[in-house]
């Protein structure tokens, strides 16, 4: 059986009756945080680029949904980039490890309920949990296979693995045919490299990725489906992505590690700082400390000693402080993005233009990473010191990154992102099939 049909398989198998309790939170937790952080950057400068002169309509029962827009669209297209690009440009999306495939599948399943007009009707929208499941499992699957392969050529993942995740999450909502799917599959795989974004870059272009990835999944399923000679075996055939790759990994292999998959929707987290998944904790950990002590401290102290994961301090990259010649290279920055923390308490994405300032480099160096085996990938530990005596403790555990729905909710809140408005339309319906029957 070759991996693209064992694929569809496993797509046609994901049944919403038949999903683990665990499995329908977590895809309502993750839909849940991309609409909302959707909503509240869709008036951003990045989302504000996507929108094209004359493609917008004023009247509100007219055109496509534009997530924090009072207009709609008339394209489609635009409507599910839109989307898709709001979310991602928050920089606090979900993530499973370096792929970030909530703010490319959510959009076209969201598109995909607003065309059918099954925004009232339960069915359609147990569809669409079992769409976002399948969307997450089978990229998932793909950035196993393939995610390290083009991270060694200093590719973005979420580019390429999203848009082939976002076709499986096409194809359950459709019920495309296995002759549809492995077309459609076969638009994104034959790009290839051509959909890379620079992992390491820092520049703005590669925030545009989760959208344009979005509308490369809605138009491969809409461009194939009349297609007579489709290469049905993109993935790993002759002429397939593997190929491109030079994939070493034997076919029966793939097959294998497919058909032993559980539910990887479960290993998906939620970013709570914008910036790199591995610095994340230590941000945390900081934003903590000055809520309990204040910045002043913060100011004060003459060593901050941050403890990580021993897999996470051997990421030289991970410990240079600054400055940076693009300050958006600093998301990748342990030291720089504690500093910002320490000074600002939070920060925005858009914030680190901020980085190189005095004063935050000068906190910077005060940082000191150290590596632990006991401590797990998004574990961290920070203590500050004043003239050797410790100040302060504080530690972030890896599951604040995998909340379940109640403690998600009351994150938003805090951030004064309430579910409100056309968040209710979007978001009541699936909660209300989490709580069927409790």
């Amino acid at each position: 059986m070759s991996v693209e049909q064992r694929l569809y398989e496993w797509i046609g198998g994901i049944q919403y009756d038949r999903l683990p309790p665990a499995v329908r939170e977590r895809a309502a937790v993750i839909w849940m945080h991309d609409l909302v952080l959707g909503r509240r950057f869709g008036h951003g400068f990045w989302p504000g680029q996507v929108l094209q002169d004359g493609l917008q309509t004023k009247a509100p029962d007219q055109g496509w949904l534009l997530l924090g827009q009072t207009k709609r669209s008339y394209s489609a297209e635009e409507s599910v980039q839109f989307n898709s690009t709001s979310m991602a440009s928050s920089v606090l999306e979900d993530f499973y490890g370096g792929l970030h495939l909530g703010p490319v599948i959510i959009p076209v399943v969201m598109h995909e309920l607003e065309k059918s007009d099954g925004l009232a009707d339960s069915k359609a929208w147990e569809k669409a949990v079992e769409a976002v499941v399948a969307g997450f499992e089978t990229g998932i699957w793909l950035q196993d296979r393939f995610g390290e392969l083009l991270g060694q050529m200093g590719l973005r993942a979420t580019p390429l693995i999203g848009a082939l995740a976002a076709v499986g999450a096409i194809a359950k909502m459709r019920g495309l045919s296995e002759a549809e799917y492995r077309a459609a599959l076969s638009l994104p795989a034959s790009i290839g490299l051509g959909a890379g974004f620079s992992l390491l870059g820092g520049t703005e272009e590669w925030i545009y990725q989760a959208g344009l990835s979005a509308r490369l999944a809605y138009q491969s399923v809409r461009f194939t489906r009349g297609m007579r000679y489709p290469n049905a075996s993109s993935l790993t055939g002759s002429h397939s992505l593997r190929k491109l790759l030079k994939d070493g990994h034997v076919a029966g292999h793939m097959g294998d590690a497919l058909q032993n998959n559980r539910y990887r929707i479960l290993d998906v987290g939620l970013k709570r700082h914008p910036v790199n998944i591995f610095v994340q904790p230590a941000v945390e950990a900081m934003s903590r400390t000055v809520r309990e002590i204040g910045k002043d401290a913060v100011r004060g102290a003459t060593e901050i000693e941050i403890q990580v994961a021993e897999q996470v301090s051997n990421m030289k990259l991970l410990q240079h402080p600054g400055p940076f010649e693009q300050p958006y290279q600093s998301v990748l920055s342990i030291p720089a993005c504690v500093a910002m923390a320490g000074i600002h308490g939070s920060f925005l994405f858009a914030d680190l233009r901020q980085i190189n300032q005095f004063e935050i480099q000068k906190t910077a160096r005060k940082v000191n990473i150290t590596g632990s085996r006991e401590l797990s990938a998004y574990d961290a530990r920070l203590t500050m010191k004043s003239k050797g005596q410790v100040v302060h403790q504080a530690g972030v555990q890896s599951d604040f990154f995998y909340p379940p729905l109640d403690r998600e909710r009351q994150w938003l809140e805090t951030k004064g992102w309430n579910i409100t408005g056309d968040d209710e339309l979007w978001i009541s319906p699936i909660l209300k099939l989490l709580t069927a029957g409790r």
